[in-house]
């Protein structure tokens, strides 16, 4: 079991409440909640937040499981014009503690341009919706765990890769993570690296590299892109004065873009001295080296850090 699935089990015999939606019933947790708790639903994701958001409404704890974030689009009007509306409408009246977990991409699947979606920033449009972005199988569990408890709407955008060489847990109880509060996953003097889920594990590789040039790189956990951090995005900047984003999503209209805005803007830093390292705007490639041309990875993140420090990588 990981630690994802530690979480879950963890939720399920705390709230009686809490019910699991997916397509697939997995045996590990049908056999000890039942199938009316750990619910088989059809391949009609519409459908299926919808019945979540009346499940909420009513007053249960669902957790849907969509496998894919692409299947996300067809399921927008319960998600966007319902479950994150209730609240407001009905002057706080209800509540729609919903949590919807989708995967990314990442992992070496190759599922190409109709299965490998970034939407994180779109999401982060909608009032009322928190959206989380682990960087590590171990931020999923909490963040899950936190998400399970929320009151209000919760999407999870998760990187298959994240679980690919994850441990068996072993650790017990898995702790939240809390919204809204980016995480230190590497000190450093020289530059910041943020970054935005899968990106966090490319930029701890990139700050590997970086050390063998006398480079000392900070990489920052976003966690959750709404709420956004803004302030410990800028203490963490202000530290070292130089800032590079990384975002798998494409460049215009980013959380990237948002993040750099509002540092320059506070003058955290300076203009110069801020950059995004973001996808090509093209559709996900089926052909894995493509998709190494159109994603940041290590190595084009370790040559935007050297070019904003005004050094240059050996070829």
């Amino acid at each position: 079991m990981i630690a994802l699935h530690a979480a879950l089990v963890q939720a399920l015999r705390r709230d009686p409440d809490l019910v699991y939606l997916c397509t697939w019933q997995p045996g590990l947790f049908v056999d000890e909640f039942g199938p009316e708790r750990i619910r088989s639903m059809p391949i009609a994701e519409n459908a299926t937040l919808d019945f979540a958001v009346g499940l909420a409404a009513a007053g249960l704890r669902p957790v849907v499981d969509l496998a894919r974030a692409a299947f996300l689009f067809t399921a927008m009007d319960p998600l966007v014009n319902q479950a994150t509306k209730l609240r407001y409408l009905t002057g706080g009246q209800y509540e729609v503690p919903l949590t919807v977990r989708a995967q990314t991409r990442g992992g070496g699947e190759s599922l190409g341009a109709q299965h490998e979606h970034l939407p994180y920033a779109m999401l982060a449009q909608v009032p009322g919706l928190v959206v989380a972005v682990p960087g590590s199988g171990a931020e999923a569990a909490g963040l899950l765990a936190t998400a399970m408890t929320h009151p209000d709407p919760v999407v999870i955008l998760e990187s298959p890769a994240l679980f690919t060489d994850e441990p068996h847990w072993t650790g017990g109880a898995v702790d939240g993570v809390p919204f809204g509060r980016v995480r230190i996953a590497r000190r450093g003097k020289d530059i910041t690296i943020v970054a935005i889920g899968l990106g966090v594990r490319h930029a701890l590789t990139a700050a590997d590299r970086l050390a063998e040039f006398g480079v000392s790189a900070m990489v920052v956990d976003v966690r959750t892109v709404a709420p956004l951090d803004i302030a410990g995005l800028a203490e963490s900047a202000a530290a070292t004065g130089t800032v590079l984003v990384v975002d798998e999503a494409i460049g215009p209209c980013s959380v990237a873009s948002e993040i750099v805005a509002n540092l320059v803007t506070a003058e955290v830093v300076r203009p110069r001295q801020a950059r995004r390292c973001t996808a090509l705007p093209v559709p996900s490639p089926f052909s894995p080296a493509l998709q190494r041309a159109v994603y940041p990875g290590p190595a084009s993140i370790e040559r935007q850090a050297l070019a904003l420090l005004g050094e240059r990588s050996p070829a």
